[in-house]
């Protein structure tokens, strides 16, 4: 299931990211219903540069970037909820499974495969400009956004 919305960033050390969440939200949106994020994939877009999509292109920790051409399944990225730590999710690449979005301090945003950490965590944060615009930011680094 794929969903559409949007998604904001600011200006962050790596690059501003933006969501657009594809597909059925607008019959979920006139229903009043909530979106549901958990364990849906989605399409991360960059606000400034509209039709660029964030993919992964290989297993590097940087081996992410944008493209803005067909779409594919290594532009897919499903969030995963933490089992605790509610509003907190695991951001997973569709074509490259078990590799997640981490921000590590000194080095930024990576793509990860191993053992879980908090460092993998992020949370989606409406911009406050209602523009159907949300950041993604770091939960356990909060002032820290994609």
């Amino acid at each position: 299931l794929l969903y559409t919305i949007k998604f904001e960033s600011e200006n962050m050390a790596m690059f501003g990211v933006t969501v657009v969440l594809m597909g059925t939200l607008l019959a979920q949106a006139m229903s009043d219903s909530e979106m549901t994020i958990d364990n849906n994939e989605f399409l991360l877009y960059n606000k400034a540069y509209f039709k660029s999509r964030l993919r992964q292109i290989g297993t590097g920790a940087t081996s992410f970037g944008t493209y803005n051409f067909e779409i594919n399944d290594k532009q897919l990225w499903r969030f995963e909820p933490h089992p605790q730590k509610k509003g907190c999710y695991f951001i997973i690449n569709e074509a490259y499974d078990y590799y997640r979005f981490a921000l590590k301090m000194g080095t930024g945003l990576v793509v990860y495969k191993g053992p879980y950490w908090d460092d993998q965590l992020f949370k989606l944060v409406p911009s406050g400009k209602k523009d159907d615009y949300y950041y993604i930011t770091s939960c356990t680094y909060p002032d820290y956004k994609i």
